[in-house]
């Protein structure tokens, strides 16, 4: 009798619950699948599912000034932004509509991101949307650094390289989720209209974070080479032991960052890595006094939309909060709240006068805005 034989390879689909959403514990999907394999979640997006945003919103966020978008139709692909007649026009099937980090521009769509709270913030690149109407041009995922792919309406086909012939084929239904890890590719058709987000992660090449630290480094580095007690050179085209050891002295601010030195420069790096838009400082800053009277009125603020917070810790509990590229010392508290793309006149109450003229200033350099 032919002995039942085990699968060492894990299941490459499960099934969400309401207190798994990944359809086993997040420590489970980081051990197993992150970056390694592919996995389909039914009903990521859970019962209660809604999209959180129609085609009919990405339409018109497509032809907003600031947002990046593309149309896909047979002839090939358009960059937007588009004339809102330009739109009405497309016929019923055969084109795509795709705006890019919708999340940056949609709050209900920000809130997707919630499915994935467990990771660093920083290692997700944004929320991109697409509206396929069938028979809509094909499009391949092949990330980088990996994506999510949550069906919010209608259907996609995928057809996915490297995986038992039985799964090459996935349809997803509205509130599905196939995590694609880096580099696998996957190719969507559209036999029926459907809208789908692309969760994009974001992964720094080792020679853009070379780049960007040497940089950093460049503005407060001051000493250069030397060489005492030179000997006198046979072959003077030559670079000898000594001269690397002299070298190594030379750069050793560079060669030997200390951990904390070294999480203050990859902040910095964050806070600015991928933006397609970094803040201007206000025409005409705000006074103290200014500023006091539009937070005694209520005032909210808004984090600038491509602002990507980023902080690392700071002597007696506070925190270093990089933005835009820059550094600022501040509470651990209002580093927290900064997290949060709005700041209500609730968050904002208890705050001390230390943490208000932090958040004047910020809103000097436009990292900040007032809510409408």
């Amino acid at each position: 009798m032919r002995s039942r034989a085990t699968n060492p390879r894990p299941p490459i689909q499960v099934h969400a619950t309401a207190d798994l959403r990944l359809g086993m514990p997040v420590e489970k999907f980081l051990a197993t699948w992150w970056l390694k394999r592919p996995l389909l979640v039914r009903g990521m997006g859970g019962s209660d599912f809604v999209a959180p945003i129609r085609p009919d919103d990405l339409a018109g966020l497509a032809c907003e000034d600031l947002v990046e978008a593309h149309l896909h139709t047979a002839a090939g692909r358009e960059p937007g932004p588009f004339a809102a007649e330009r739109l009405r026009a497309l016929p019923e099937q055969g084109f795509a509509l795709e705006v890019v980090e919708v999340d940056r521009f949609d709050r209900d769509v920000a809130a997707v991101l919630d499915l994935l709270s467990f990771l660093p913030r920083w290692r997700i690149r944004g929320v991109d949307a697409r509206f396929a109407a069938t028979a809509a041009p094909a499009i391949t995922y092949a990330d980088p650094a990996g994506c999510l792919l949550l069906q919010t309406e209608g259907r996609t086909s995928l057809q996915v390289e490297q995986m038992p012939p039985a799964w090459q084929q996935i349809d997803l239904q509205a509130g599905d989720a196939l995590y694609l890890p880096p580099d696998l590719r996957a190719t969507a058709q559209s036999p029926a209209a459907g809208l789908c987000l692309r969760i994009g992660f974001a992964a720094a090449s080792a020679g853009e974070l070379i780049e960007a630290f040497a940089t950093q480094l460049a503005y407060d580095a001051s000493e250069r080479y030397a060489d005492p007690g030179l000997a006198a050179r046979r072959d003077p085209t030559a670079i000898e032991a000594d001269d690397v050891l002299r070298l190594r002295h030379c750069l050793r601010s560079w060669l030997q960052l200390d951990d904390a030195t070294l999480a203050r420069h990859f902040a910095r790096f964050l806070s600015t890595h991928g933006a397609r838009h970094l803040p201007a400082p206000r025409p005409r800053p705000l006074s103290a006094t200014q500023f006091r009277q539009r937070l005694a009125r209520g005032a909210g603020l808004l984090r600038h939309p491509f602002l990507q917070p980023v902080n690392t810790p700071a002597r007696r509990g506070r925190r270093v909060l990089a933005l835009a590229g820059q550094e600022f010392e501040t509470s651990a508290r209002l580093a927290t709240l900064l997290a949060r793309p709005e700041l209500l006149a609730a968050d904002i109450a208890p705050l001390d006068d230390a943490e208000r003229a932090d958040l004047l200033q910020w809103l000097n350099l436009g990292l900040v805005g007032f809510l409408s």
